[in-house]
């Protein structure tokens, strides 16, 4: 018989999952349209493993990699909770001048890219995710990695890149109200795709 008569309901690590999205989706359209920058304004997924597209770049991918617990008390545990937010760029030979290549160009996208989404999450405005006050007390983009070129056998010019993003939150501040306002407003934002194909990271 289950001894537990309360339900476990969503965590710390999910919404700021959710809301990592929830703030790209808001931003870089902002962005794409200060810096005129187009390419800035990219699609947002979350937990994408189906295949990525040529046709969906430029694109990125917010998804948990890895959950530290920390200290635990009666009614809340601390943790770290690190996400990988991949970036996916694409371009044409020509595209950034006439004697810039594609691969070359695709790579600068990519790192530009990458540079406004870490200006966006390390803005004071969300250094606590937007979220209530006692969640969230960190978020940090700890590293950013290219993909290595050698193991990319692409002739469409595409790169690939990774943030890392540490959180340090709270689970016990959270309340009924803020799961079910953050569902309700992260889930009309989400973007689904079936069309695409695959990355492998080297190890």
């Amino acid at each position: 018989m289950a001894k537990i008569n309360t339900p476990i309901s969503i965590g710390a690590m999910e919404i700021c999952r959710d809301k990592i999205v929830e703030i790209l989706i808001d931003e870089l359209p902002s962005q794409a349209g200060l810096l005129a920058r187009p390419e800035i304004n990219a699609k947002v997924f979350r937990e994408r493993y189906k295949p990525i597209g040529y046709e969906e770049m430029p694109c990125v991918n917010s998804y948990v990699a890895r959950s530290d617990s920390g200290k635990l008390a009666a009614v809340s545990s601390e943790g770290t909770y690190s996400f990988w937010i991949d970036v996916y760029t694409i371009a044409r030979s020509g595209e950034g001048g006439a004697e810039v290549h594609g691969d070359e160009y695709s790579s600068i996208k990519n790192q530009e890219l990458a540079r406004v989404i870490t200006g966006i999450l390390h803005s004071t405005i969300y250094r606590k995710l937007d979220l209530p006050s006692g969640i969230v007390s960190s978020v940090t983009v700890t590293s950013y990695t290219p993909n290595d070129p050698e193991n990319t056998k692409d002739s469409e010019n595409t790169t690939l890149g990774r943030l890392q993003v540490d959180v340090k939150a709270v689970d016990g501040n959270i309340t009924s109200s803020t799961i079910e306002a953050l569902k309700a407003a992260t889930a009309a934002k989400i973007n689904n795709s079936d069309k695409g194909y695959s990355w492998i990271w080297e190890k």
